[in-house]
């Protein structure tokens, strides 16, 4: 199966889940539409504080709006605003979209050094050297690839950072990418000291693609929100 026609099935997979109810549990807004639970009203903070399900506030294209995950398999996670436009993280970065004017259908990591590590998962501070493969596709159908040349680096110290409903001390991780003609793009990533996973983004994820800023508004690891039920690896 492409990579297009995964993330449909999976897409499909979580809409299902979403409006059938068939799962048990509290644990994710079974059997509700998300237009139900989301207010639309433009006050992203509010809104995550009121669902009680793990949520990603996401900024792009000049609109911002609560995410709120639908699926999850594996390490990857979907979340899903009130317009049903989606977003897939992978290993706690954005890999895919859907229902936006370009969308992104993977952006592979390879060619990394010794550690078997993915890059940001690294604790050393080192600067760490990888490839990027991201493929995406236009609303006629065309689809396109680029190649670039990558470069993390990340600080030792931590700093404060505002995120929708608290504030934690993070590093920042500088990501660049040269895409040979394609130009250069920058990441920025904040990530917890302690167990790697990243808090906070602004990500322009391929050459002359948008810029997207996602914040966790509440996690959905153990102990902290009650995850979606995992629906398979």
């Amino acid at each position: 199966m492409s990579m297009t026609g995964r993330l449909r099935a999976a897409l499909f997979c979580a809409a299902a889940t979403w409006l059938s109810g068939c799962s048990t549990g509290d644990t994710s807004p079974l059997g509700a539409s998300l237009g139900a639970i989301v207010s639309g009203g433009g006050d992203v903070a509010t809104d995550a504080e009121r669902i009680p399900y793990a949520s990603l506030e996401v900024s792009t294209g000049g609109n911002q709006s609560l995410m709120v995950m639908a699926y999850r398999r594996g390490s990857d996670t979907y979340w899903q605003a009130r317009d049903r436009a989606t977003v897939v993280l992978r290993e706690g970065r954005l890999d895919a979209t859907s229902g936006f004017e370009q969308d992104l259908l993977g952006v592979k990591v390879e060619d990394q050094e010794a550690s078997a590590e993915l890059p940001w998962q690294n604790a050393a501070t080192t600067p760490q050297r990888y490839r990027l493969t991201a493929q995406w596709q236009q609303q006629d159908s065309v689809r396109h690839s680029a190649v670039g040349a990558a470069t993390l680096q990340c600080d030792t110290a931590t700093q404060a950072v505002a995120l929708s409903l608290t504030t934690r001390m993070l590093q920042r991780c500088i990501e660049t990418v040269d895409w040979g003609r394609d130009g250069r793009t920058r990441n920025v990533f904040w990530r917890d000291p302690g167990d790697m996973r990243i808090w906070a983004a602004t990500e322009t994820p391929r050459p002359g693609g948008e810029r997207f800023e996602w914040r966790i508004a509440r996690p959905w690891w153990p102990a902290q929100v009650p995850p979606v039920p995992d629906q398979g690896s």
